[in-house]
């Protein structure tokens, strides 16, 4: 029941490390030693032993895990494997029996003193010459740290560069390469916030070569050829420019949008003064003619007044006259009309 819960785990959360692998069987196929025996400590269910046999059919490979229910033994005919505690197994090999030793995500398994005693048995094992291969997560990257790393239960604890650098050291390793791989693929010319956490690969790999005087064996493991090429505080230098340049790209977008609005706020305003102008003439316009009418209302009740007087007083005359037919023509004609 527990096999097949970290068994489907595995299915459902690691990363394919076929890439990786490809890059670490290229390097050994290239290198200037010739290969014959390797080891893969904690190799699962065997697909790094199976693709380099593939290959390169003429290898002795052997496999070790305490788990042999990974062990795909039907595809792997010509492949070694052992069903045994990784530690006890180097205990029992003979000094100087392989050419590399290789861990793929073992060592954040393992205790701290059983992990320096792995490693002591391996140098014991390599030839003189031989290379030792460590990958594990890169706990630099910031997303295996926070989230990945912890999705295996089985997981004790993450080993830094540094101190994975140290342990060779410890253990009297010669060369010492280290350095992350599984980089992410990134678009230097917009780079996230993201980007500035999980720059560095996603897994962390150690080459470390036992002492000898075969010291240009592996050489091509030890140039910086192979260094990653992304550096956090270079990231975020690179972030902080590009986001320099995208707020001033805005600085002058919303100088030009504010030149532009104070413009037609301007014409606005000259029009609107325009408008409170015309309509202030109007106004004074209108006020005019309202005291014109006003006059003029004024000016016919007057005369209105002044006619009734008039028609009152030559109807007072024609009273007072005793005879009409005296009145002269203009009189009667003025008369008619008042009528």
């Amino acid at each position: 029941m527990i096999n097949n819960f970290y068994e489907e785990l595995s299915k459902k959360f690691r990363i394919n490390n076929s890439s990786s692998y490809n890059f670490y069987i290229d390097l050994l196929l290239n290198s200037k030693n010739e290969i014959n025996d390797l080891v893969d400590l904690g190799c699962g269910n065997g697909d790094f032993l199976k693709s380099l046999k593939k290959r390169n059919p003429n290898l002795n490979l052997y496999g070790v895990d305490s788990n042999d229910l990974k062990f795909d033994t039907k595809n792997c005919k010509d492949i070694k494997f052992y069903h045994e505690d990784i530690l006890n197994f180097l205990k029992k090999e003979e000094k100087a029996r392989y050419d590399v030793v290789t861990l793929f995500h073992v060592v954040e398994h393992l205790p701290t003193d059983y992990l320096l005693q792995v490693i002591v048995e391996v140098y014991k094992v390599l030839k003189t010459g031989g290379l030792m291969i460590i990958e594990t997560p890169n706990i630099e990257n910031y997303e295996v740290l926070s989230r990945n790393f912890y999705l295996d239960p089985s997981h004790l604890r993450p080993i830094p560069k540094a101190l994975l650098e140290f342990i060779a050291e410890f253990t009297k390793f010669n060369k010492i390469n280290c350095f992350s791989i599984n980089d992410k693929t990134m678009n230097m010319d917009d780079i996230s916030v993201n980007d500035i956490f999980t720059c560095q690969g996603a897994d962390l790999t150690l080459f470390a070569q036992k002492k000898g005087t075969f010291s240009e064996n592996f050489s091509n493991f030890f140039n910086n050829s192979s260094q990653n090429i992304y550096d956090s505080v270079g990231i975020m230098r690179i972030y902080s420019k590009q986001q320099q340049a995208h707020q001033n790209t805005f600085n002058h977008f919303a100088l030009n949008v504010t030149k532009k609005h104070n413009n037609e706020i301007r014409n606005l305003q000259a029009q609107l003064d325009k408008l409170q102008d015309e309509i202030y003439d109007l106004t004074n316009f209108h006020t005019r003619i309202l005291n014109a009418a006003e006059k003029i209302r004024s000016i016919k009740y007057k005369a209105r007044i002044f006619l009734m007087k008039i028609k009152n007083r030559f109807i007072l005359v024609k009273k007072n006259k005793k005879n009409d037919q005296k009145l002269s023509l203009i009189e009667k004609d003025f008369l008619d009309k008042l009528k």
